[in-house]
């Protein structure tokens, strides 16, 4: 049996007997990964061993890089082991190191395969995203990626990306069953940096098992909506006139999770269209820069509220007045098990009040006495 067709078919869920087939598949025609594996399964993989083979599993990204002292991980005999490339020493002078090496920002691997990756630029004579997603997928470690990141950390690279590019080199090289998860814009990256442009038409085509996707601050020329039907999590930057708009309209029975930063958008809450009708697994909604200090208000009286465990409005400039309903009616948000009011204009009765009321909600970080001071 081909191993590259066996490895595909069990992408889905693959279980530790599918592991040990492909384990001996791969030993079987002299595949290091063969081996590897079978450590993995019998939780002796060692983070020696990973770094002896880094040149053959990762090509030309697989010159020493820091990584930890020993592996790590949160599942018992997962070596997660993490290599983080160094930022350019001199802020003023960008480093010019050559070849791929550097870009590769975070690595987690299972056996000899690379199961998470975060690819950047990192200093201006980088290669382009595209050309580096293009390598990774040719290397033995990357036909198995669970999770894909792409980011820009260094200041020090060219103009925002255009997705366009990246995504056509996912769809020519795909379909990549194993893909679950795309981070497009690092966790790293400043909320209010330049955000990448360009269209991620393709999706649905390359990625078919994606379940979470999480685009910061990217504002998106163009959109498969067809994957949205199989998301679990969705997390996207919302502006008037933006795809995203229109992308809520479409049916989402699969979303548990939400987040929405809306940054310029002025509308009410009932404008997005997040309703019951089309979210019927949505669980957990996060609002980030909803500059709407009355959108209590709103949701309260919203089909979605009943529905939702997690409810966070950080950083939404909402006033004394603006939680008036949680006074109001605070059996309405008494459902919640986490309820994130953090980073607000509230002051300290305001906060000492809702305490009571809500003993387990976020109320840290209010810049009410900020604004008087001010």
């Amino acid at each position: 049996m081909n191993p590259q067709a066996f490895l595909a078919q069990i992408a889905k869920h693959p279980t530790p007997d599918q592991w040990r087939v492909l384990a001996d598949l791969l030993a079987g025609r002299g595949d290091i990964r063969g081996p590897l594996l079978n450590a993995q399964l019998g939780d002796s993989l060692t983070l020696e061993q990973i770094r002896a083979h880094r040149a053959e599993l990762l090509g030309p990204f697989g010159v020493e890089a820091a990584v930890p002292e020993r592996p790590s991980g949160t599942q018992k005999g997962l070596a997660a082991l993490v290599a983080r490339a160094s930022e350019p020493a001199n802020e003023q002078t960008p480093s010019t190191e050559p070849g791929f090496a550097p870009c590769l920002l975070h690595e987690d691997w299972f056996g000899g395969f690379l199961i998470e990756a975060t690819l950047a630029r990192a200093n201006g004579t980088s290669p382009p995203l595209e050309e580096l997603l293009d390598v990774l997928l040719d290397q033995p470690a990357g036909v198995a990626l669970r999770r894909l990141a792409f980011g820009s950390p260094s200041r020090h690279t060219d103009a925002p990306v255009d997705w366009s590019h990246v995504m056509r080199v996912l769809v020519k090289r795909g379909p990549h069953p194993w893909l679950k998860e795309l981070r497009i814009g690092h966790p790293r990256d400043p909320l209010d940096r330049a955000g990448p442009t360009g269209s991620l038409q393709g999706l649905a085509q390359a990625l078919p098992n994606l379940e979470r996707l999480h685009i910061r601050d990217a504002v998106v020329s163009d959109f498969d909506f067809d994957v949205l039907a199989q998301l679990v999590s969705l997390e996207a930057r919302v502006d008037p006139g933006t795809v995203w708009l229109e992308a809520l309209k479409h049916p989402m029975s699969n979303l548990e999770q939400l987040v929405l930063d809306l940054p310029d958008f002025k509308g009410p809450f009932s404008t997005l269209r997040v309703v019951p009708l089309r979210f019927t697994s949505l669980r957990s909604l996060t609002l980030q820069r909803y500059a709407r200090p009355r959108f209590l208000g709103e949701i309260v009286e919203h089909p979605i509220l009943p529905q939702l465990d997690v409810l966070s409005v950080a950083n939404c400039e909402i006033d004394e007045e603006g939680v008036a309903p949680l006074f109001a009616d605070p059996d309405a948000f008494g459902h919640l098990k986490a309820f994130d009011l953090s980073g607000n204009q509230l002051s300290e009765d305001v906060v000492d009040n809702l305490g009571a009321l809500f003993p387990d909600a976020d109320l840290s970080d209010q810049d009410y006495y900020e604004e008087i001071m001010e």
